[in-house]
């Protein structure tokens, strides 16, 4: 069990330093400014956030095997959207009422760790919607990875294409 947490702080810690280091390149080269590579660096480091979102739904499903079992699962979707609506709801109240968009615009890192988080709760509604769609016999192991697939297909047509 001490090697789940350590784990999943390495992982946490990881997401940090690519806000970090997504911030210090974007304040270098400007999306709009390097084209299409630009988007590619952006393309790659959601990706990256996508399988490190992933990797903590995976070391926690190895810790609780119980983990996407439970009834609940069946009606997840609708719960994480609730949460989700919830979390912006927060959020616009946050940017609003608070000194929040001052400090984000000096840290625009932060902002990028907001919009990981946002990322992640997309990445588990994704997995919910996956987990009705597939064989109910199918591990949590493979969900993930169907999730992440899905997730990735989804940014590169966003990001490429429109």
């Amino acid at each position: 069990m001490k090697t789940y947490w350590w784990r999943q702080l390495l992982v946490a810690g990881l997401l940090v330093v690519l806000a970090v280091g997504l911030d210090l390149y974007m304040r270098q080269f400007p999306p709009e400014s390097s084209g299409i590579v630009g988007h590619l660096v952006l393309f790659l480091a959601v990706a990256a956030a996508l399988v490190a979102c992933n990797q903590l739904l995976f070391h926690y499903s190895q810790a609780n095997p119980g983990f996407m079992k439970h009834r609940i699962w069946n009606k997840m979707s609708l719960v994480i959207v609730l949460w989700l609506l919830v979390s912006s709801v927060i959020l616009v109240v946050l940017l609003m009422v608070t000194p929040l968009p001052d400090l984000i615009q000096d840290h625009l890192w932060m902002m990028y760790l907001i919009g990981i988080y946002f990322l992640f709760i997309m990445n588990l509604l994704a997995l919910s919607v996956v987990h009705r769609l597939v064989e109910p016999q199918t591990t949590a192991e493979r969900k993930l990875i169907y999730t992440w697939i899905a997730g990735v297909a989804v940014v590169a047509v966003s990001f490429f294409v429109v």
